[in-house]
């Protein structure tokens, strides 16, 4: 499921997929810079990684909110299904 929350690491210029907090909308994104910060998510704690996405845009965002997921062929298969490629 797109929304469970994951465990894993990111590395500066990364791939990844971003659900954007004020539309809910799946978007591609990349790491951007080693800035990761500790911070509380709905699994504890966790990490939150700053990622550039829609070419101008940086947010904070935590694999374990569920809201970052890894450029894989397992995640690019859940996006298709829930119709976001």
């Amino acid at each position: 499921d797109l929304d469970e929350p994951i465990k894993c690491t990111f590395q500066d210029g990364e791939s990844v997929w971003i659900k954007l907090k004020d539309s809910a909308e799946w978007v591609p994104g990349v790491v951007s810079g080693k800035g990761a910060r500790a911070a509380a998510t709905r699994d504890g704690e966790g990490m939150r990684y700053p990622v550039r996405y829609n070419k101008t845009k940086r947010e904070y965002f935590a694999p374990q909110n569920g809201e970052l997921k890894p450029d894989t062929p397992e995640v690019r298969e859940l996006l298709a299904a829930g119709g976001w490629l």
